[in-house]
């Protein structure tokens, strides 16, 4: 999986290389970080599969979700108390600078590693504390905190369009990540 789909390095938070030793030839992806503009170079035996731009943001979790964790056994210890969650965007962009909207089939939703919800065909990978089910091909509709964190999906991402739009090198291209809209009406997330 990793050879076709590199960018699950993108959100692992302590993995930076891998390496396999298949019959003694060596595979080797890295990932490479820019910490001043949060781009990171997806390397594989030294030539680059990809680029993405990375933006992390902080959410305050209110008070009425937490209430509503604390009170739920179906929600991880680590949740369950939390007061802040992290979401995470991020653009894929080529080498001439231009930010790509994603395929179908790349647009999954992470919980730090992949899942294989793509039913949402964002424009750019989204990463946060999602809850699916075990085998991760579905994430529950009708979690109030799956409902609040794909509310505030819309608002952040709207906020670093704008942001990226400011910077001479993304403000061309930053618009193309406005989603498209969905026809999910049964869809608790989609709405």
């Amino acid at each position: 999986q990793l050879k076709d789909q590199p960018h699950v390095l993108l959100f692992l938070r302590n993995i930076s290389e891998l390496q396999f030793n298949l019959d003694g030839l060596i595979d080797t992806f890295k990932m490479e970080n820019n910490e001043i503009d949060g781009i990171k170079t997806i390397v594989r035996n030294n030539h680059i599969l990809s680029k993405w731009i990375v933006k992390q943001t902080i959410l305050d979790i209110p008070a009425s979700i937490c209430e509503n964790l604390n009170s739920d056994l179906n929600i991880p210890e680590k949740l369950r108390w939390a007061q802040q969650t992290e979401l995470f965007f991020a653009a894929k962009y080529n080498n001439k600078d231009v930010i790509q909207k994603l395929e179908k089939l790349e647009s999954v939703l992470f919980a730090y590693i992949p899942t294989k919800i793509s039913q949402y065909e964002l424009s750019v990978l989204v990463n946060a504390n999602f809850l699916t089910n075990v085998n991760r091909e579905q994430i529950h509709t009708n979690s109030m905190w799956n409902q609040w964190l794909f509310s505030q999906i819309p608002i952040e991402m709207y906020r670093w369009i704008g942001e990226m739009a400011k910077e001479a090198k993304w403000h061309a291209y930053v618009y193309d990540l406005v989603p498209s809209k969905l026809n999910l009406t049964s869809d608790m997330l989609a709405i």
